[in-house]
């Protein structure tokens, strides 16, 4: 039977053989570096060593993984499939694997990380290489140039993560099947973040971005709050994902515009009292479904943008209006000249007359010409459409 606190650690070489080594821990620190695994395996050619597992069967344990590099990947995983709880654990390695553990404080300045079945309350990554970055922005050093983010990769797979803080760029993110109640990525203005993807039932309970961003992608997963902290994407598609707010988003904040980014807008102006920004979002929302549509749908969609901007711009129905009344002039001028009856700017400004006050509704009028009436009488139908759409309009855009 093992005992309480106890370790095993494995070496795997690169002819494809191993090494491994059982230790009991009698304190709740344990601090991993070159000096100690090769005082473990003194007999060992420790130089074609590819991969170092650490299997823990431990309760309420610190671990530090620093100035390690004898192989370029190290393993934490469970014994017999039991998570052992961990209350702090810092790690700075090329590659770090961690399988179904309990962790209560995890650092991590990694280049590759996957985290796999995971309980984390707390996980920071790449406080160190921000400091990097930092000393070299503050050198002004022409000669340094960083020109692709430090950290390479980031899975976080079928884990519960209360809090991620990332601090500086990375170059690829992926998460899947997981609860992250609180997700801060800065990235800085230096480097720029490459994809992140959420996918497959993830849950994100806020989403906090500061930097650039060349694309997001949120598949089968939904995020509660989505906040823009001085960012720009270069690419946002969500599919099949849910965003139920969104927070301190502008155009500004989009290199490129769909219907996902005009709906992240129109949430953040709506929780913003932003009424512009939210008729525009909504406006654009609509015409990019219209032009989805058949045939005789996107050309009533058409009209019906034209006359009022499918509702959210209703000054444009002013627009409407002149131009209803210059083609009722313009149609009745044409006739008085088929007929002979055009008698020059007399005809003009009476033609003018008549169409602005059958548009009108003048019940005064009388016209004996039944063609002039017609037209009259439809333009007049036709206004007080155009009327009811500006009512709808008004109340559309300014109903808060």
């Amino acid at each position: 039977m093992l005992n309480k606190n106890y370790i095993k650690i494995n070496l795997r070489f690169n002819d494809g053989s191993n090494k491994s080594t059982s230790i009991p821990v009698k304190d709740a620190k344990l601090i991993i570096n070159d000096k100690y695994i090769k005082s473990l395996f003194k007999k060992n050619d420790l130089s074609k060593t590819t991969s170092c597992s650490l299997n823990l069967s431990v309760s309420n344990i610190a671990v530090s993984i620093t100035d390690f590099s004898i192989a370029k990947e190290f393993h934490i995983n469970a014994i017999n499939d039991v998570p052992s709880t961990i209350s702090y654990l810092r790690a700075d390695v090329p590659f770090l694997g961690i399988t179904k553990q309990n962790i209560i404080n995890l650092q991590l300045d990694c280049k590759r990380i996957f985290i796999n079945k995971c309980h984390v309350e707390k996980l920071d990554i790449g406080k160190q290489f921000s400091k990097i970055e930092n000393d070299i922005r503050n050198e002004q050093d022409d000669n340094i140039i960083i020109t692709e983010p430090m950290i390479k990769y980031i899975e976080i797979r079928e884990s519960y993560v209360d809090v991620v803080n990332t601090y500086t760029a990375c170059k690829d993110a992926i998460i899947q099947s997981s609860t992250i109640n609180i997700l801060n990525l800065r990235c800085g203005l230096m480097l720029e973040f490459g994809k992140l993807g959420i996918f497959l039932f993830s849950k994100v309970g806020t989403l906090e971005l500061l930097g650039n961003y060349n694309e997001i992608i949120l598949f089968d997963a939904s995020i509660n709050s989505f906040i823009a902290n001085i960012c720009f994407i270069k690419k946002l598609e969500l599919r099949r994902a849910t965003v139920l707010n969104s927070f301190r988003f502008d155009k500004e904040n989009f290199a490129s515009f769909n219907i996902n980014t005009w709906e992240i807008l129109r949430k953040s102006a709506e929780n913003e009292a932003n009424l512009a920004m939210r008729a525009e979002s909504s406006y654009n929302i609509v015409k990019i479904n219209n032009s989805n549509d058949k045939l005789f749908s996107r050309i009533l969609g058409k009209a019906f943008d034209f006359c009022s901007g499918y509702g959210y711009k209703p000054f444009r129905i002013v627009r409407s209006c002149i131009c209803l009344i210059m083609l009722s002039f313009l149609t009745i001028t044409i006739n008085d000249i088929i007929c002979l009856r055009f008698n020059g700017m007399s005809s003009v400004i009476a033609n003018i007359l008549v169409s602005f006050a059958g548009f009108a509704g003048q019940s005064g009028l009388s016209i004996s010409d039944g063609f002039t009436f017609w037209v009259v009488t439809v333009a007049n139908i036709i206004g007080i459409v155009l009327f009811a759409m500006l009512v709808n309009a008004l109340f559309v855009r300014y109903r808060d």
